[in-house]
């Protein structure tokens, strides 16, 4: 198994792992590389900065009354994306009760923008920096700075009348520092 490399995407598949620990167990020194070209790297290290370890949040989007989608996948390719967008559906249709509301800020069109009560272009860059003050605004009751995007205070404003029933989620293509400021507003918002 000398020189013997094998290269997959990551995997939580039992069945592989035990293929390839049988192919290790013939071939000792052969290697297992796992390896994806778009990564959930930040969304881990950003719960790991938000509480100290990696973990993975399942979000009830059900009970959501108010959701800000930060350039988020949440609906169409998130780990769950099938579950999220079905209770998603569940709170946006009027003739079952009261509908969820729902900011998206995207640099380009996702299916939770198109479904979006508020949907907002803004450059990744400026999701960032939005994210910050918005965290700011939540977290520490700080007035809506100048220079910020006109969303911004309708917004935090929302998510802090709608405590216990708010969920901020930011997309996997945004840095760790951003999903570790999702995770303390969902801490604090309760939701």
């Amino acid at each position: 198994g000398d020189g013997l490399r094998i290269l997959t995407g990551a995997t939580t598949s039992p069945t592989l792992a035990r293929q390839i620990a049988a192919l290790q167990q013939r071939y000792p020194a052969m290697r297992w590389h796992q390896w994806e070209p778009v990564s959930r790297d930040p969304v881990r290290a950003g719960a790991k900065l938000a509480y100290g370890r990696a973990v993975e949040i399942v979000p009830r989007v059900d009970a959501a009354d108010v959701i800000v989608a930060l350039d988020s996948d949440l609906i169409s390719s998130a780990p769950g994306h099938v579950r999220f967008a079905r209770d998603f559906a569940s709170r946006r249709n009027p003739t079952r009760g009261p509908m969820s509301r729902v900011y998206a800020i995207e640099p380009a069109p996702s299916l939770i923008g198109v479904a979006a009560d508020h949907r907002f272009i803004n450059a990744p860059d400026d999701i960032i920096r939005a994210t910050a003050m918005l965290a700011d605004v939540v977290l520490r009751s700080a007035a809506v700075p100048s220079g910020a995007p006109p969303w911004l205070g309708y917004a935090a404003a929302d998510l802090k009348a709608h405590t216990g029933r708010a969920f901020v989620h930011a997309g996997p293509h945004l840095p760790a520092e951003v999903h570790a400021l999702a995770h303390v507003m969902n801490e604090a918002l309760g939701g």
